[in-house]
């Protein structure tokens, strides 16, 4: 502890609140919740940080053994699913069977969200490629 040319004692040295008091069992509280606060903050920047990050992730399923007729239609369900763990916007699916292509577009797909489509064809087809030409990030 030491004084200032008025007489004026220094209480940063003791650990004293200003007024000469010891802080309270409040004071303490208060500052243990703040160091405890500040420590979980740290610790979830560090967690984003380093957590590993997945790119969003598409797969491409035909349903044959569940393609129908309809109205002189054959309408084969194609499964989407997104393994990533983030969300994609305007994913455009392209499926085609040599012949033909027909371009989906789905609004949004959630992480590990699954979507059934139903594609129309003239005749039924063989073989299918289904995959995802394109998709934004949110």
């Amino acid at each position: 502890m030491r004084s200032d040319a008025g007489g004026q004692t220094d209480t940063r040295e003791t650990g004293e609140e200003e007024g000469g008091h010891p802080p309270t069992v409040l004071g303490w509280i208060v500052r243990l919740v703040s160091l405890l606060l500040l420590l979980l903050l740290i610790g979830i920047l560090v967690f984003e940080a380093t957590r590993p990050e997945k790119e969003v992730r598409f797969e491409t399923e035909p349903k044959f053994d569940e393609m129908r007729s309809q109205n002189g239609q054959f309408l084969l369900p194609v499964e989407v699913t997104n393994r990533g763990t983030r969300t994609a916007h305007t994913v455009r699916l392209v499926v085609s069977d040599g012949a033909q292509e027909r371009v989906v577009e789905i609004e949004r797909m959630a992480q590990a969200e699954s979507k059934t489509l139903v594609i129309a064809w003239d005749s039924p087809p063989r073989t299918v490629d289904a995959r995802i030409e394109s998709y934004e990030q949110p």
